[in-house]
């Protein structure tokens, strides 16, 4: 009798620890919308998705000026210079580079710009100089391999940016026959 009541604690506690990591993968993905705001021309749209557990951004699309940028790449693997913004704290990678997107998006010197250089449009996040080297930030979100058509030559733009959680949206049932 005592070895049967072993063995169903043992099974449950087994139960229990494959249960708890699951539990926490679950809710790890998010899918966050960028607001912008500032001046010159604005960016249209922008979101990425966001895996805590890894941590890696997903589909990092900002549309601005006609183009579209992908920023995951850059979010994933940042350009740093100069140090880091004390407002990431001790986090490297892209949890960095998350709190660069939420954290450190607060009054001072990060924002968002966009204009042309060379041929190529450039989108850039930046985190406030806080603990930086005095010129420039010392860590971005950069895409600048987007290839400029004549049509957005003169067009810039620059400001502030907000983030927001989108709201996952429960499955419909499908309805039965």
């Amino acid at each position: 009798m005592l070895q049967h009541r072993q063995n169903r604690v043992v099974a449950s506690l087994f139960l229990i620890f494959l249960a708890v990591p699951l539990a926490r993968r679950a809710d790890t993905v998010t899918t966050y919308a960028i607001t912008f705001s500032g001046g010159g021309t604005i960016p249209t749209s922008g979101s990425f998705t966001y895996d805590s557990a890894v941590p890696q951004f997903s589909n990092f699309i900002v549309d601005w000026g006609g183009l579209s940028f992908d920023l995951t790449a850059s979010a994933n693997n940042p350009y740093v210079d100069g140090g880091s913004p004390s407002c990431i704290g001790s986090s490297t990678h892209a949890a960095a580079r998350l709190a660069i997107l939420t954290t450190c998006n607060s009054a001072g010197d990060e924002g968002w710009e966009a204009f042309g250089k060379f041929g190529l449009a450039v989108l850039s996040f930046q985190a406030n100089q806080s603990g930086c080297i005095a010129l420039g930030p010392c860590e971005e979100i950069t895409d600048d391999s987007v290839p400029m058509p004549f049509s957005v030559i003169r067009v810039s733009g620059g400001g502030a940016f907000s983030i927001t959680a989108v709201p996952r949206t429960a499955k419909t049932p499908e309805p039965s026959n």
